[in-house]
């Protein structure tokens, strides 16, 4: 049965997210950055990889935020079962566009997800604008490549060692969406440095929830690895209220320093 609230918002214009990890604390906070952009809807939320496709059947979003390891079936499972071994979009007409969104930058698994018919491909590493920016590029039939694995895309594709990620469609873009590389690393509801989903503390996010949004702006830049003065700077305030606000969120994250 077709949820009302999938309707509303497929008839509203609106991008259809599904997001997909199976840590609470990454969940919440994607639906936090994500729920920041009228146009974008999260519509469901899954914590494995078959329930993923559960989800995906019953809620036909536009685009399937995707972490790679997961219980029951990972990430390139999930791709395997949505587009076949081809990775061949076209194999299911309703299944959505797919962003991978994960810690592991190796290079074997950028090719494979490519190849198995990701559209793209983010690090947690990403800002909010970067995540924002490769969902609604997705949804737009555009291709998405982190900064930080483009490099190790083109090199593949220019030596032949990518294998069937150069013969898909979706390993040829050199570069991401517009807009997508403007911030190149910041927090992701994931404190910076946090290392593995698992190491991230279960309650986070209802600490991330009592950020203020000049809290969650800090946060950002402190992902970014900005200085207290150039903080100062992009935000338009004074480097002691940079100061206080970095306490703050230190304080309410349960952090005992910046790095």
């Amino acid at each position: 049965m077709t949820d009302p609230t999938d309707t509303a918002a497929a008839t509203s214009g609106q991008v259809r997210v599904l997001i997909a990890d199976d840590h609470e604390a990454v969940r919440a906070g994607l639906s936090l950055i994500l729920g920041s952009d009228p146009g974008i809807t999260v519509v469901a939320e899954a914590a494995d990889g078959r329930q993923a496709l559960r989800l995906v059947a019953e809620h036909r979003p536009d685009v399937l935020l995707l972490d790679i390891r997961m219980p029951q079936l990972d990430g390139v499972g999930v791709l395997a079962e949505l587009f076949g071994s081809g990775g061949d979009r076209g194999r299911r007409g309703a299944a959505p566009a797919v962003v991978v969104l994960t810690t592991y930058d190796d290079g074997d698994v950028v090719h494979r997800t490519l190849a198995a018919g990701a559209a793209g491909f983010l690090l947690k590493t990403s800002s909010a604008t970067q995540i924002l920016s490769a969902v609604k590029a997705a949804a737009a039939g555009d291709a998405v490549l982190d900064p930080a694995v483009t490099n190790q895309v083109v090199a593949a594709l220019r030596t032949g060692g990518a294998g069937a990620a150069a013969r898909s469609e979706h390993s040829g873009p050199a570069a991401p969406a517009a807009g997508a590389t403007q911030v190149r690393s910041a927090a992701v509801g994931v404190p910076a440095g946090a290392g593995e989903p698992g190491v991230v503390p279960p309650d986070l996010a209802r600490r991330l929830a009592e950020l203020t949004e000049r809290e969650r702006e800090v946060l950002r830049a402190l992902g970014l690895g900005l200085s207290n003065g150039e903080i100062a700077a992009s935000l338009h305030i004074g480097i002691t209220t940079v100061k206080t606000h970095v306490s703050r969120v230190l304080d309410k994250l349960d952090l005992n320093s910046r790095v």
